[in-house]
């Protein structure tokens, strides 16, 4: 990890050896502090904005000390920390204190769990990409489908296998539309704000950012 001024000019490198951990290794998150969280497989490291080790996180309360499974993704909002793994997504609050927890293979996606793209809007609902229906799915913490955006097509607003996705500052959705090279961005109503990547610009598969 390296910390870069504006200009990329590097003020600090830090070194994780990850030799002995699992291939999320590489993933992180950041805070509203600007604390860094590394993924490490099934523990969680964190540094402070200056790079300086602060503490490792193993377990949440549940009231009880729970350990993670192995981690796939780790993600902020504001001060909720989101963990995705292939079986569950953990809310935490920021006392490591479980808020929620939806179980991931309950929900209705056609392929298998390491098929879906998440990402949060600003109250904390889950946004699943699924390829199957080539379509963002809205659920709650029971699991159930509350909206879905898109579906099969190349029009604005239209998918083919959508793949990661993510909220901006103003809640707005930017997805990944692989099979369709491009980026679209949508309003939560399904209002199509903008598209990238269609002629003469295509994108290549694009899977994250």
């Amino acid at each position: 990890i390296r910390k870069l001024t504006q200009n990329g000019k590097l003020i600090k490198k830090l070194t994780v050896d990850s030799s002995s951990v699992s291939e999320y290794a590489s993933d992180i998150a950041i805070d509203e502090n600007n604390y860094i969280y590394i993924n490490m497989g099934r523990v969680i490291y964190v540094y402070d904005k200056d790079l300086n080790f602060v503490k490792t996180i193993k377990t949440y309360s549940n009231p009880a000390a729970v350990k993670f499974g192995l981690i796939k993704k780790l993600t902020f909002n504001k001060s909720n920390l989101f963990i995705q793994t292939n079986a569950v997504i953990l809310q935490l609050d920021a006392t490591n204190k479980l808020i929620n927890r939806l179980t991931v293979n309950k929900i209705p996606v056609a392929q298998s769990n390491n098929s879906y793209n998440l990402a949060f809007d600003a109250t904390g609902s889950a946004y699943v990409s699924d390829p199957a229906c080539h379509c963002i799915k809205q659920f709650d913490w029971q699991g159930n489908i509350t909206k879905t955006l898109g579906s099969l097509g190349n029009e604005p607003g239209k998918f083919f296998m959508p793949t990661v996705l993510v909220f901006d500052s103003n809640n707005q959705l930017v997805i990944g539309d692989a099979g369709n090279f491009r980026l679209q961005k949508i309003a939560l109503t399904g209002n199509v704000l903008w598209t990238a990547g269609d002629e003469p610009n295509k994108f290549k598969n694009p899977k994250g950012f």
